[in-house]
């Protein structure tokens, strides 16, 4: 998920580009005729609310952007500011682009949005746009997004101090006046969580993720399931210098494109080629090649890669019940409902707002029984693998009982939803 470093990157690429530009047009797939998700229903995936959005901008200039937290704002002439925030996978690309409709069924018309011509916008991980502002200079703002999770809204500039969307956000980590005392201050409201969960608490201090929390942590020595009460202070002072550090190393490198992540040009940042842990496994080369061979001679593995055809993952969105392709996930493994690695532990990391319909999803699939997907992702941060993410859900079809995915970093894990099989 894009954090501070990558929204403030963003943000200063849309500044030399945007301000006093006028829109020209909107276009989105993402907005739906009888929104029933009530956190979307003030957001253009409310089809009612896109209307009044796209008539809202239109005509208006583009005054000035800037950044709260994770959330980007750009401000406009009529005293309305568009909010977005980019959630798990988006990112905001500036160009020309061209739209292009294809027919694969007689009575499907899918529209794509490809750049006009060759270069960075081209990459890949831009190819999601769902979202394309046009602007009086004919260039276009489009938000990919692969997860679809991103958010883009419109409110009254005057209400950025007590809008909802912007509601219990804590103090900026780089400002000035945030002081050793008030990071102390902020830590303690929480004292009882593990402090890597406390960090990544936007409530408490704005714009900290995953990524920029392990990092932190690692450089301070401190176990990121130390509860903040039981830190020495020499210690907590480390970490504070140690969380302007690092986030001002994520700016400088351009932000981390470890996932999907890339610039409005459509560039990859460099911070993910100076990570000190994140990612990294502690695991001696020999031994890690060693527990590779054994997955691959594994009867199950090998039953997997036949009927699946090709190893990579998939996409499961907890709104709907279908499951995409996608890269990142390597090996697929079949567990009954009741074993399912990072569960629990995951969940602590999972956007809050999606926590409750993810819960609904897996406990109405235990209660009726029915199949469903859960992707994961592993991370290392305490010296040992640790599951921190469980990304998606959705009921799938087919034989089994259920498809835990993502990458099993601790062998042992493996072996035991293995031998419940």
């Amino acid at each position: 998920m894009p954090e501070l470093p990558e929204v403030t990157t963003t943000v200063k690429g849309l500044q030399k580009v945007l301000p006093g530009l006028v829109f020209v047009d909107v276009w989105t797939d993402l907005a739906k005729k009888n929104q029933k998700i009530k956190q979307f229903e003030d957001t253009i995936k409310n089809e009612k609310f896109f209307i009044e959005f796209k008539k809202k901008i239109i005509g208006e200039k583009v005054i000035k952007i800037e950044r709260k937290a994770k959330n980007i704002l750009i401000h406009l002439s009529n005293d309305y500011t568009i909010l977005i925030h980019l959630k798990m996978t988006g990112h905001l690309l500036f160009g020309e682009y061209k739209k292009v409709v294809s027919s694969k069924k007689k009575v499907l018309r899918i529209t794509n949005w490809v750049p006009k011509n060759k270069g960075p916008l081209n990459d890949p991980y831009n190819r999601f746009i769902h979202v394309v502002f046009t602007f009086s200079n004919g260039k276009h703002l489009a938000f990919c997004d692969a997860r679809k999770f991103g958010k883009v809204t419109l409110i009254p500039t005057h209400t950025l101090d007590t809008n909802p969307h912007l509601k219990d956000i804590g103090p900026e980590p780089l400002d000035k006046s945030f002081l050793f005392n008030n990071f102390k201050t902020r830590l303690f409201l929480k004292n009882k969580w593990y402090i890597k969960t406390v960090l990544m608490n936007q409530s408490i201090i704005a714009g900290i993720g995953n990524i920029y929390s392990d990092e932190m942590l690692w450089l301070s020595d401190i176990n990121p399931e130390s509860k903040p009460e039981k830190v020495p202070e020499k210690e907590l002072l480390k970490l504070f210098n140690s969380m302007k550090e690092v986030l001002q190393k994520g700016i400088d490198f351009g932000g981390d494109s470890m996932s999907d992540y890339r610039n409005i040009d459509g560039l990859p940042g460099d911070f993910q080629n100076h990570h000190n842990v994140y990612k990294k496994k502690n695991w001696d080369i020999t031994e890690l090649k060693e527990a590779e061979e054994s997955l691959r001679e594994s009867k199950l593995f090998l039953q997997e890669t036949q009927r699946i055809a090709r190893l990579s993952g998939w996409k499961a969105n907890p709104h709907t019940d279908y499951l995409e392709w996608t890269a990142g996930v390597f090996e697929i493994i079949e567990a009954p409902p009741t074993i399912q690695p990072g569960l629990t532990e995951g969940l602590k990391f999972y956007l809050p707002e999606y926590i409750p319909i993810l819960r609904d999803n897996i406990t109405r699939c235990l209660e009726t029984g029915q199949r469903f997907a859960l992707e994961c992702q592993g991370t290392t941060g305490t010296g040992k693998p640790i599951w921190t993410e469980v990304r998606g859900l959705a009921p799938v079809t087919g034989r089994g009982n259920a498809y835990v995915m993502g990458t099993f970093q601790d062998i042992t894990a493996r072996k035991q939803v293995e031998a419940a099989l």
